[in-house]
């Protein structure tokens, strides 16, 4: 979601896990149909723009030793809940959500920085 005015429509109804990576920008993994549809309008009235981009985003799990060691968790998220970073020359957005850090790369340098974690 690019929001042209205001934010994103469903922050007040907590419908959805959103991630804003950037100002206006937001990734939602696992939207809902009632979230789609609330966005899909929001665009219609010309307030942003709904971008499909279901399977660009993986998921990735790294152990928290390793990620720690790599970054500077508390220096990169400097009270945000999500970054927008490299890590070993892949693009990636690195989530604070409740107790856990997620990280979620650009699905198509997913295997390989797998395979370069599967080396750590």
């Amino acid at each position: 979601w690019c929001a042209f005015e205001g934010g994103l429509p469903l922050a007040e109804r907590g419908d959805a896990y959103a991630l804003h990576h950037a100002p206006a920008r937001w990734l939602l993994p696992n939207l809902s149909p009632a979230g789609l549809s609330a966005l899909s309008e929001a665009a219609a009235a010309g307030r942003g723009a709904l971008t499909e981009v279901t399977g660009r985003w993986q998921l990735i799990h790294i152990p928290q030793h390793l990620l720690s060691a790599a970054l500077p968790l508390d220096l990169m998220l400097q009270g945000r809940d999500v970054a927008a970073l490299w890590l070993f020359d892949s693009p990636v957005l690195v989530s604070r959500r409740a107790a856990a850090i997620e990280v979620w790369v650009e699905a198509s340098y997913a295997s390989s920085l797998r395979a370069l974690l599967a080396t750590l």
